[in-house]
């Protein structure tokens, strides 16, 4: 229910004067205090409503499980993802509580959000090793029943497409087992199955959608204007793919090199 934002909590997802996302991000001590103590403004699971704060009530239940304190949770992330998969980079911030930042505040290459995104796309198996449980991207990726066009799973945004007529989605242009990873300012770590690859831009840019725009192609915003930090990652041929990291970078003068 709250990976799949659908907690019923009030929550207005507006970056703005005086909106819940600005106060929680910048006015509260305790990000998952702020949203939990907000009403509800529906039943449990009765509505698909998008809220940083719900990621952040999910990000204080992991920090309280990995042993509630800064040195738990960074510990738990570098010893159960980030040494495993050689994202050395990544940091996570956390809020004044001392709870990391589930919404936000992630930073990390463009190299090691690649070797993320291969994780993702490897279904949570590095180096012949099971990180995530059987059964946990699938279900991750599987469409919120109150999302009206497919457009969001249990934590990943998709382009799955209105039940009845998955013509109907967010990105037509995009095949319909895309998803991904969105930054506030139009950070993407999009993942696309069928087409072996993962894409990931850092580029600031901000009119957000516009970024996924750029990349299907149908964005009306001169190339000119976004930020063109833009890498697309293939897996390399065998035997390189075995090892972590083994994608190939292009950027978009064409550059190759590998990870």
């Amino acid at each position: 229910m709250m990976l799949r934002m659908s907690p019923g909590l009030e929550f207005e997802e507006v970056y703005g004067p005086f909106k819940d996302a600005v106060h929680m991000l910048y006015a509260s001590g305790s990000m998952a205090e702020y949203a939990a103590a907000k009403p509800l403004a529906a039943d449990p699971d009765t509505v698909w409503n998008y809220s940083s704060g719900t990621a952040n009530i999910i990000a204080r239940i992991v920090t309280d499980q990995a042993g509630g304190s800064l040195a738990g949770y960074h510990r738990f992330a570098r010893e159960y993802l980030f040494n495993k998969i050689g994202a050395y980079s990544a940091v996570l911030e956390p809020d004044a509580s001392g709870a990391f930042v589930g919404s936000s505040y992630m930073f990390a290459t463009a190299r090691d959000w690649a070797r993320f995104g291969l994780f993702l796309k490897n279904k949570g198996v590095w180096n012949q090793e099971n990180i995530l449980p059987d059964g946990w991207m699938d279900y991750s990726l599987r469409p919120t029943p109150k999302a009206p066009l497919g457009e969001y799973g249990a934590l990943f945004w998709l382009n799955a497409g209105e039940k009845a007529n998955p013509d109907h989605r967010k990105f037509p242009s995009l095949p319909l087992d895309l998803y991904y990873c969105g930054g506030f300012n139009g950070q993407i770590v999009a993942v696309i199955p069928s087409r072996d690859l993962v894409v990931v831009r850092l580029g600031v840019t901000h009119d957000a959608p516009g970024a996924m725009r750029l990349l299907s192609g149908r964005s009306s915003t001169p190339l000119g204007k976004f930020n063109p930090c833009c890498l697309f990652f293939r897996p390399l041929p065998s035997p390189a793919n075995l090892r972590p990291g083994g994608v190939i970078v292009r950027g978009l003068k064409g550059k190759r090199v590998s990870l």
